[in-house]
């Protein structure tokens, strides 16, 4: 799903999804391809949600890095009750659930520390 020219579809290229705190340091790697496909599509699913914040951002407490051979595609920030996005040079945010957060994090296989 499209709106506003946010989309996520293009994250299912992945090949790696770098999982880091807000310090940058990594707590997983998921290189499972059906996992990153799965991930993607739910966030796609999901970009119709995502909005430029009209505060400052917010800090997320876990952020995947989607990466394909080597270069970025895009990250997503997760909080405990919103994720962010950086895409194609703009930031979004979007309110989310506890059990959403939980729900992405068991697509890619990785424990939720939260």
């Amino acid at each position: 799903m499209m709106l506003g020219g946010l989309s996520f579809s293009d994250l299912d290229e992945a090949d790696l999804v770098r999982v880091t705190d807000n310090h940058d340091r990594e707590q997983a790697r998921v290189t499972d391809p059906t996992r990153i496909a799965a991930a993607a599509r739910w966030l796609d699913e999901r970009a119709d949600r995502f909005e430029t914040p009209r505060a400052e951002p917010r800090i997320m407490t876990l952020r995947l890095n989607f990466s394909h051979a080597g270069s970025a595609l895009g990250s997503v920030g997760l909080g405990r009750r919103y994720l962010t996005a950086q895409r194609w040079g703009g930031f979004y945010q979007c309110d989310a659930l506890p059990d959403e957060r939980a729900e992405l994090m068991e697509l890619l296989g990785v424990p939720d520390p939260d």
